[in-house]
């Protein structure tokens, strides 16, 4: 499917064991850890736009990765969002920190647990 053409579905999709990128239903790239501790355990931001990954002066791999060399010279480049869905594990109404460790054990969800509805979520992931 080409993103010219069609609205593509990218997830990303972050638990204590692993991360994991998709496209279209299709894994792209798998992050394993051993535990939460192994991942960024703060409450995730997620940015959309435009990206010049195909500038001329990175990497060959990089350029590659982003499907050929970006030509300035014919710009007008456009970002189509069809809408975007977040699916939370926690079944509290907001966080806090109890200490200043950096732990992920020191996160608290206020009226409820940090991965209270994990395995409701990912039983229900292919639904959103």
């Amino acid at each position: 499917s080409s993103s010219q053409d069609n609205f593509l579905t990218y997830t990303i999709e972050c638990t204590p064991d692993f991360v994991k990128w998709s496209v279209d239903g299709q894994e792209t790239r798998t992050m394993y850890g051993d535990g939460i501790a192994s991942f960024a355990h703060s409450p995730m931001k997620i940015k959309i736009g435009l990206s010049t990954g195909g500038d001329p002066l990175k990497e060959p791999d990089y350029i590659e990765w982003a499907g050929g060399e970006t030509h300035y010279s014919k710009l007008l480049y456009n970002l189509h969002i069809g809408g975007i869905k977040v699916a939370e594990y926690s079944t509290g109404t907001n966080y806090e920190y109890t200490d200043k460790s950096g732990s992920w054990e020191s996160i608290k969800a206020i009226d409820g647990e940090v991965l209270g509805r994990i395995q409701d979520t990912q039983d229900k992931f292919d639904t959103l």
